[in-house]
């Protein structure tokens, strides 16, 4: 009777798992739906331009956004929802002005997400292989949110890995993984990630359709995303 106990509770676990992992990702579906309108929103009162993305410097990343941008999106759906909730609470890598803030001295606010609007289109071009959407009425597939599959060999290694079979990947009870060699979201174990395109919808993209090698900062320094 033991041993069936056991082997009973040997399976539950990873389903109970399972089981979190697909609510999870229905929140995140949901996060991105109601960024995707407060974009929508912006833009319908500022004559069908999308939030800018440009910090003071003049620098953009995807996941990194200037403070007022950061401020007007968690003014209209809240501050949890710029996050995907496998990646809740926000963890950064790197200094921030204080413990548990998200600003940086020089990097904007990070939230745990790629928003791909409102990037400028020179550089988007010259760089990055991927276009940014500027107005709503540009092409209708672009992304303008996506799941944050991102990796990179700034300063050190490291990767996020948002949605597995089973939740995130952790180490050392952080979602920004601090790796000893480069590897990929892919390799990490990640099945996928949700991508909110221009025209409102939120799909679910298998992570072997996803591409690996898009540039998520404008000076790059080594970090892509995959979408």
């Amino acid at each position: 009777m033991v041993a069936t106990l056991s082997a009973v509770g040997f399976l539950f676990v990873p389903a109970l798992r399972h089981s979190r992992e697909r609510s999870q990702c229905a929140v995140c579906r949901n996060n991105l739906h109601l960024l995707g309108i407060a974009t929508h929103t912006y833009a319908s009162q500022h004559g069908g331009v999308l939030f800018s993305h440009l910090h003071i410097n003049g620098d953009w990343g995807s996941f990194n956004l200037p403070e007022t941008l950061f401020a007007q999106l968690t003014d209209l759906v809240g501050e949890k929802t710029v996050d995907c909730p496998n990646l809740f609470p926000f963890t950064s890598p790197w200094p921030v002005y204080e413990s548990g803030a998200r600003a940086t001295s020089n990097q904007g606010a990070f939230i745990v997400y790629n928003y791909c609007s409102g990037m400028p289109e020179a550089s988007m071009l010259r760089y990055c292989a991927w276009e940014s959407p500027l107005l709503t009425s540009d092409e209708p597939s672009l992304p303008l949110f996506t799941d944050p599959n991102n990796y990179g060999w700034i300063y050190s290694y490291w990767a996020v890995v948002p949605h597995t079979a089973t939740g995130p990947r952790r180490s050392k009870g952080s979602t920004f993984l601090a790796l000893n060699a480069q590897l990929t979201p892919s390799g990490l174990g990640a099945e996928g990630g949700n991508v909110c395109s221009l025209d409102g919808p939120v799909l679910w993209r298998p992570i072997g359709q996803m591409k690996s090698d898009y540039w998520i900062y404008e000076s790059d320094f080594g970090n892509r995303g995959m979408w």
